[in-house]
């Protein structure tokens, strides 16, 4: 809240992250709330104090922290200012990533990006199955006439040949 306050705490907080490992899981929420408070902070990126790999991999195996978690790393995903297609490859490069805490991003993060955002997500997903599958469908297509069109020309190129026999 006090900007002569950022350069310490810049430099003090990536100190602490060891806390985000901590045995306890009340410390472990407590710190996940101080990230919050931290995100809100023009100067401070709560990814310079926990790394996002981290954070992930944290998220998979804490259930106590995964809703704060998501709470936290959601804007990165889903940025209010951009397209859903880019929404879409931010959480493609999730899902590649760490695949369980996909899932629990994914189980979470209905709360926090709301209807509209969700069903645009959606959307897109659903595009780009679409687009998918009608790419398959195109492939294989071009991969069965290209066999036709081998098996035809050589019908033809031995029909030809006959035709030349009997001139």
């Amino acid at each position: 809240e006090t900007p002569l306050t950022v350069p310490t705490l810049q430099n003090i907080l990536p100190k602490l992250k060891n806390l985000f490992d901590d045995i306890s899981s009340l410390v472990r929420v407590a710190f996940c709330q101080l990230l919050l408070c931290v995100k809100s902070i023009c100067g401070i990126r709560y990814y310079d104090i926990v790394p996002l790999s981290h954070l992930l991999a944290l998220m998979e195996e804490d259930p106590a922290v995964s809703k704060l978690i998501v709470n936290l790393i959601h804007n990165s995903y889903f940025p209010k200012n951009e397209h859903p297609n880019v929404w879409m490859c931010r959480c493609a490069e999730m899902i590649k990533s760490n695949r369980e805490s996909s899932r629990e991003f994914f189980r979470h993060i209905p709360r926090y990006i709301g209807v509209d955002a969700g069903a645009k997500f959606m959307v897109q997903v659903v595009k780009a199955i679409h687009f998918y599958a009608k790419s398959k469908t195109s492939s294989v297509m071009n991969a069965s006439q290209t066999s036709a069109q081998r098996k035809s020309a050589s019908q033809n190129s031995r029909d030809d040949s006959r035709f030349d026999l009997i001139i």
